[in-house]
């Protein structure tokens, strides 16, 4: 995905306020497993996704793995806690594909925000849009039975996303077992 079009999806930036910001955004790719944010450790970007699929997870005291969310195409991402305090990364992100995308030092983001009203007004519909889609994600993942919640993540989800989610993963993420999820898979595809 181009920059501008992701960029524009959630605000529509001015020409001088994107134009100070391509300053300070670097261009990255990403391998499969990749860990682009540490958990325990302090996030020092913002980032863009161009192209790829990437999860975020948290290691529990028990030395679980369970994923929270996942992100694709046009998606961006941070700790908040270090976005916004400084404070250490709860979870860690993993490409779960091979990608490319944008990152800007959380500093220089700050800059922009403080500099540009066309940046803070983005801003505010990022984090609006972030809390409606955490909104939705209670209420059609956090209720029914486990395959309600498999086939409500699948109308969420472009098939071309999917397929690069591991059984695991996705399995942790709803809660199941792995096997449930190929059970679920057969079922759905059977129903379509």
């Amino acid at each position: 995905m181009n920059l501008k079009d992701i960029v524009d999806r959630t605000y529509n930036v001015g020409e001088e306020a994107f134009t100070e910001a391509l300053k300070y955004l670097e261009y990255f790719k990403f391998n499969k497993g990749d860990i682009l944010i540490k958990q325990d450790e302090v996030c020092k970007y913002l980032f863009v996704i161009g192209e790829g699929v990437l999860r975020n997870f948290v290691i529990n005291k028990e030395g679980e793995d369970h994923t929270r969310w996942f992100a694709e195409d046009g998606d961006l991402f941070t700790s908040l806690l270090s976005f916004k305090n400084g404070e250490p990364s709860i979870a860690s992100v993993e490409a779960l594909c091979n990608g490319f995308g944008w990152k800007i030092p959380i500093d220089k983001a700050w800059f922009l925000l403080n500099k540009h009203r066309d940046w803070s007004l983005w801003a505010v519909h990022l984090f609006s849009d972030g809390l409606a889609v955490m909104e939705r994600r209670y209420k059609y993942l956090g209720v029914g039975d486990a395959y309600t919640r498999f086939c409500n993540m699948y109308k969420w989800r472009r098939a071309e996303v999917i397929i690069h989610i591991p059984l695991q993963h996705i399995a942790s993420y709803l809660g199941v077992t792995p096997q449930s999820v190929s059970r679920f898979r057969r079922k759905f595809i059977r129903e379509q």
